[in-house]
């Protein structure tokens, strides 16, 4: 199903915080305090902590990814999912003075090549 953007809606404060997942194809966690160690690609992922992104446990919002989480991205071929593992996680320390809401026909969508939901 392909998810159409019903609205967008804006948000904007004095800062918003952000958390960082990093995300990677490893079946098992290789992270490292201050250093990343992976077999493959690498992602980062930057969001509200409340915003949710699909894994093996449900919908977990990104402030409470756990390394070891696997993510699910869009599949390719036959397959539904591809999964990625959360190597860390944590807040970044960032703050947005704007943020996104997007309502979707179909509750959730792909983004930074993740899927996530709506809030």
């Amino acid at each position: 199903m392909v998810a159409t953007v019903r609205e967008v809606q804006t948000h904007q404060s004095a800062g918003y915080p952000l958390h960082t997942a990093w995300l990677g194809t490893d079946a098992a966690p290789t992270a490292t305090l201050g250093a990343l160690a992976t077999n493959g690609p690498i992602t980062r992922l930057d969001g509200t902590p409340n915003h949710p992104i699909l894994t093996q446990r449900g919908p977990v919002p990104l402030g409470q990814l756990r390394v070891g989480d696997v993510v699910f991205t869009p599949g390719a071929g036959n397959e539904p999912f591809g999964r990625v593992t959360v190597q860390a996680a944590y807040a970044s320390g960032a703050v947005a003075p704007r943020v996104y809401h997007l309502i979707t026909t179909a509750r959730n969508y792909v983004a930074n090549g993740m899927v996530v939901g709506e809030k």
